[in-house]
């Protein structure tokens, strides 16, 4: 989360062409072939709708459902 932070502190200061942050595994994989997106739902959070978001890592067609709950823009594999 803290190199979130920086971006988003760094783009307060300064103008910047920044359109999208990527959150790379960020999706945590569980025993029962389900995922943990609980640290992908803080980081949406936090940006807040101001960047677009994309997430990648653990991606599969069992998966994609519950990471695109999570309110995260793109979802790429």
């Amino acid at each position: 989360m803290e190199e979130i932070k920086d971006v988003l502190e760094y783009d307060s200061k300064t103008k910047t062409s920044l359109t999208r942050i990527m959150l790379d595994n960020m999706v945590i994989p569980l025993d029962n072939s389900d995922v943990d997106v609980s640290m992908l739902k803080e980081a949406v959070k936090l940006i807040n709708g101001k960047f677009e978001t994309e997430t990648s890592g653990n991606v599969t067609l069992k998966t994609v459902h519950e990471i695109g709950q999570s309110g995260v823009t793109y979802i790429s594999r």
